[in-house]
């Protein structure tokens, strides 16, 4: 059982009810129509709910405020104009200018502003201080009822935190929603959950929410998700089909064709499996992005030449971590980032970024980029600038910016950083390929080539070729790692890393299990990367040998003859 004591009766709510103890109620606070149900939701002790709340209840005009809700916006007035101007309003109506008085002195008293915070605000984007930038966002949203401010909390959260922090804000996001959005964000609750391995709390909900009976696809995955956290994957297929749930939502939502995939690979049945991979890519097709956007994007940057070698000196202990998605970069990034000299940056996009802003700035008064020179040093040098923001350990010595999607950018990063060492993980190129082809990816240009199986051979082929067409031999500025071997000979293979990052072996690498715990989960590898070693060497490629056709095994094979995994 989960240690979050959960509230489920509104008879309990007289001193008001924290979150996330109020999710207990929500099979009972689960609509948002009438001016009771409103009220109801006041017993949520908290700001953010309860400004969003006032706002819905300054649409009826005829509600009266008894001495329990008076009490309630008055406290939290102190802190929110937007909640002043609706008491003002209400006031003045009902002629009460005693109340009107004090708020006329909560006015005199604030020393807030939207100005202010947002000085605050720049100041924690520079520091890359997500936890305050959350803060400042819900004190924004508190201030003015502005919904956007809540979702900008909401949204980095998701991307730099996860864990209970994001639960908590997804919780004061449920008792804001509205309709059909109520069970969307309740899905996300359990998908927050089943990311982090607490099927214990995904058990607890399911036990308080079964009187959501309008709410059928809600409480569908929440009892899948339970039977599939007791290991009954035969009955989860079994109860997500009878019940019609999977083929309700398969032309929209994606949560129960990733669940049945999942169910199927754990029954060895890979053929099903796939079919429910295809139908979930299906659905993260995106007509905004796709590989030949992306290719040309690259091939584009790869045809800038300077005039002039671009110098970049003064950082030598500046690395990058690549090679190609779901090559075993996590576990590394993880094992490194132990070691007290060592700070990793974790997939910032600071080179993406750096690259867009410099074109787009210069493209103004150099539309046909004729000063590319200039450019490139912009671009240099707002890569760092950004990345050292991500730099907390100020006694670190080596900084290493792990983003596997870098690599198929090689040849414009040998003109941004002709001097710049990296560290390059290989993995099996059918295991790659597989699974990238199985993963959900947040929409973006070069994750567009996992939603199709040939495209993800294509991109793994053109990466390569483009990264070994730079460095055709052995070369002191790559240091090539294989997951197999980093996995089966860890501490060998790690040695080997820190030699060529020129530091000490420490037996803080050996605890990296452990750290990774207490960092956000920010790629699909952190499951398996917090499970440790003793899972071994993840290979499923032979399970789905026969997507590899013909025109696949053209591009990948001669890689596996390469990398020498024809051998094995």
């Amino acid at each position: 059982m989960s240690k979050i004591k959960f509230i489920t009766d509104l008879k309990n709510s007289q001193n008001g009810i924290k979150i996330p103890e109020a999710l207990g109620l929500a099979s009972k606070l689960d609509k948002l129509e009438t001016i009771t149900d409103l009220k109801k939701r006041l017993c949520i002790n908290d700001p953010v709910v309860r400004v969003f709340i006032f706002t819905q209840l300054d649409n009826f005009s005829n509600v009266d405020f008894e001495n329990r809700i008076l009490n309630i916006a008055l406290k939290l007035a102190k802190h929110s104009e937007v909640l002043r101007t609706i008491l003002i309003q209400r006031f003045s109506r009902e002629l009460k200018f005693d109340l009107l008085n004090k708020i006329y002195e909560l006015e005199e008293k604030d020393l807030n502003s939207v100005s202010e915070f947002n000085k605050q605000l720049i100041n924690a984007e520079l520091n890359l201080d997500y936890n305050k930038m959350v803060d400042i966002y819900q004190n924004l949203f508190i201030y003015t009822g502005n919904m956007k401010y809540f979702q900008f909390a909401l949204d980095i959260a998701a991307d730099n935190l996860s864990g209970d922090l994001y639960f908590n804000l997804l919780i004061k996001k449920l008792f804001m929603a509205e309709g059909n959005e109520f069970s969307v964000v309740f899905i996300n609750i359990l998908r927050a959950l089943e990311r982090e391995g607490k099927f214990d709390l995904i058990y607890d909900i399911s036990l308080i929410t079964q009187e959501l009976e309008e709410a059928k696809i809600l409480r569908g995955y929440n009892i899948a998700l339970n039977i599939f956290a007791q290991k009954n994957y035969q009955k989860c297929i079994d109860f997500m089909t009878t019940t019609m749930l999977i083929k309700a939502t398969e032309n929209s939502n994606m949560i129960f064709l990733n669940l049945a995939t999942k169910c199927f690979e754990k029954l060895k049945d890979y053929k099903k499996a796939i079919k429910y991979y295809k139908k979930q890519n299906l659905l993260q097709i995106n007509s905004e992005y796709s590989l030949s956007k992306y290719i040309s994007w690259v091939d584009k940057l790869a045809s800038f030449e300077p005039n002039e070698k671009i110098e970049d000196e003064g950082h030598d202990n500046y690395f990058i971590m690549t090679g190609f998605p779901r090559s075993g970069t996590t576990l590394l990034e993880n094992a490194l980032a132990s070691h007290h000299a060592i700070t990793t940056c974790e997939e910032t996009s600071s080179f993406i970024t750096a690259s867009n802003i410099s074109f787009k700035s210069h493209a103004i008064i150099d539309p046909f980029y004729k000063n590319i020179d200039s450019i490139i040093k912009d671009t240099q040098k707002l890569y760092y600038k950004n990345l050292n923001r991500y730099i907390k350990n100020k006694n670190c010595t080596c900084i290493i910016d792990k983003t596997p999607i870098m690599s198929s950018n090689i040849r414009y990063l040998e003109k941004v950083f002709p001097n710049k060492k990296y560290i390059f993980s290989i993995r099996h190129p059918y295991d790659v390929v597989i699974s990238n082809y199985k993963q959900i990816y947040k929409p973006n240009m070069a994750m567009a080539a996992f939603n199709d199986f040939y495209d993800s051979c294509v991109f793994y082929n053109k990466v390569m070729t483009d990264w070994f067409n730079v460095f055709p031999e052995e070369t002191s500025r790559v240091h090539y790692i294989y997951y197999d071997d980093l996995v089966l000979n860890f501490q060998n293979e790690m040695e080997k890393v820190l030699n060529f990052l020129k530091l000490e072996w420490t037996d803080e690498v050996l605890n990296f299990v452990e750290h990774s715990k207490k960092r956000p989960v920010k790629t699909p590898s952190y499951e398996n990367v917090r499970k440790g070693l003793s899972l071994g060497v993840q290979s499923s490629w032979k399970n789905y040998e026969f997507l590899f056709d013909k025109k696949c095994r053209a591009l990948l094979d001669p890689w596996v003859e390469k990398f020498g995994y024809n051998k094995i």
